[in-house]
């Protein structure tokens, strides 16, 4: 076996100020490849390395530095011969302390510290949480941009990046920036009435960034002064034996914060519904079963005779026994569930008779005549 081919270097980019990345050429009987970098000017090996892949990325450069760079083609007879070299210079290193500082609803400046032997730079801006935005871009020659239209309620990500000699900017410095927002609710309380099934949230009112209209005296950012927001809302139409959770959404004009807190609440329970009723005949004993409900502690089932005497039974299970209930009545059965604040409405009655009582008084006559 020989030694394989020589491999030539296709493809050699400076992608930042500390990393550069290669493509070289693939050759016959070569399984693996050693790229070498050198920095330039002295020669020192400061990268070494073996891919079984034809690309490979070179990290933890010197900014702003030259380096030499080939590659060998090698296999089990040894080195082919290296590849032409390749010079390529590292990008600028990006500016340090990248900081913003609002200027208006919509508009801020970002400053930075200015690079040694950088002439010009390029401002990034990226409206996060918009997937597919084309990046807003521009240069300067200073160490301060001023950026205006900005949307309220919305966070950019800003970089700053040197450029070189060749107009290629390095990797940026970036920095996350939020035009006024609204401040979320931070309080929420609710009242809830059993009989109407209405509940009306409270809650604390926050003020939102101001479209208009100077600072109030000694603030530090614009509050609206025109009517109060709203303290509370009512909501009608809820359903029975549900738990419910309220929110508070804050929204001005151009923005909306919900709320980081939350209260949960219980309506009341729903009526039961009977499911059975078992009469024992010989003792007069009554039963009656329903079907459980949600939101409930207990049951209070109550027993109406026909004579106008009623009995009540108190129970967490879904059943009331009534004993010796006596013979020959009709009973009207309901049933409603209790929970800590609100009672439900009673269930539709049913009714239900005992055994008849047996005879009283019975007499007897005869007929001698016809044998009756």
């Amino acid at each position: 076996m020989t030694v394989p081919a020589t491999s030539q270097i296709t493809f050699s980019k400076a992608i930042s100020s500390s990393s550069l990345r290669f493509e070289w050429s693939d050759v016959i009987g070569a399984d693996r490849y050693i790229l070498v970098v050198l920095e330039y000017g002295n020669n020192q090996e400061v990268y070494n390395n073996t891919y079984t892949t034809l690309s490979g990325q070179v990290e933890n450069l010197t900014p702003k530095t030259s380096y030499k760079c080939f590659v060998y083609s090698s296999n089990q007879a040894g080195l082919g011969a290296a590849s032409n070299v390749r010079t390529i210079t590292t990008l600028v290193q990006p500016p340090t302390t990248v900081a913003i500082t609002s200027t208006g609803l919509s508009s801020a400046r970002v400053s930075w510290q200015p690079v040694t032997n950088v002439l010009q730079y390029q401002v990034q801006v990226l409206k996060r949480g918009t997937p597919g935005s084309t990046p807003y871009l521009k240069s300067t020659t200073g160490t301060f941009m001023d950026l205006s239209s900005l949307e309220p309620c919305s966070t950019y990500t800003v970089g700053v990046s040197s450029v070189n000699a060749f107009g290629d900017p390095g990797e940026p410095s970036n920095v996350n920036y939020t035009t006024s927002t609204m401040t979320p609710v931070s309080s929420i309380s609710v009242s809830y009435n059993c009989s109407s099934g209405m509940v009306t949230v409270s809650w604390v009112p926050v003020f939102g960034p101001c479209p208009t209209g100077p600072a109030l005296p000694g603030a530090t950012t614009r509050r609206c002064p025109a009517r109060p927001p709203p303290r509370s809302c009512q909501i009608t139409s809820l359903q029975c034996g549900q738990t419910y959770r309220a929110d508070v959404t804050a929204i001005s004009a151009d923005c909306s914060a919900t709320s980081n807190t939350s209260t949960s609440f219980q309506t009341v329970p729903c009526p039961p519904v009977l499911q059975e009723v078992f009469t024992e005949c010989r003792s007069n004993s009554l039963l009656f079963s329903w079907a459980a409900t949600n939101n409930t502690n207990y049951y209070v089932g109550k027993s109406l005779s026909s004579s106008g005497e009623s009995v009540e039974c108190r129970t967490v299970d879904t059943a009331c026994f009534f004993a010796n209930s006596g013979c020959g009545n009709s009973y009207e059965f309901s049933v409603y569930a209790v929970s800590a604040e609100c009672n439900s409405e009673s269930s539709s009655p049913q009714h239900v008779n005992t055994s008849p009582c047996s005879p009283q008084n019975v007499v007897t006559s005869s007929d001698c005549q016809s044998d009756v």
